[in-house]
């Protein structure tokens, strides 16, 4: 489990629009449980030295434009996934453990819930959009292993 408070930062083309962005990754706890945060600038920004400690010095976070994760959106939907491979049901994802990566020059953001029972691979697009590119669902089997 993460600690309660750890801000990390990079510099990268988070939506793929041919444009490096500024990333600040914030994860931290609520009601006990990690949850992840994505706050996206201009990669000239400087909401980095703006960040203050104390009531209301995170602001330039929480003001951003551009974010995603963290306690104002809790779930995230599984659009993509044909209601006939779940019976039925609209899945999703509840809390979010938020993971950007790039592979072969694309970036792709990893959303796995606090359940792990799915993982949703996207590109973000901006503005709490995303396009989903795959999922994964881990289905635990028991098995019995007692003798007859």
């Amino acid at each position: 489990m993460p600690r309660c408070s750890v801000l990390q930062r990079a510099i990268f083309d988070v939506n793929n629009d041919g444009q490096d962005d500024l990333v600040i990754k914030w994860s931290a706890c609520f009601r006990g449980n990690p949850i992840d945060s994505l706050y996206v600038f201009p990669k000239d920004s400087d909401a980095v030295t703006r960040l203050k400690s104390g009531p209301k010095g995170w602001g330039v976070l929480f003001d951003a434009e551009n974010k995603f994760g963290g306690i104002d959106s809790r779930w995230f939907s599984l659009d993509e996934l044909p209601l006939d491979q779940t019976d039925g049901i609209k899945q999703g994802i509840a809390g979010a453990f938020i993971h950007p990566f790039i592979f072969h020059g694309i970036t792709y953001v990893s959303i796995e819930g606090l359940l792990l029972d799915w993982v949703a691979i996207n590109q973000y697009l901006g503005k709490d959009h995303f396009k989903d590119v795959c999922y994964f669902r881990y289905q635990p089997t028991v098995t019995d292993t007692s003798d007859k």
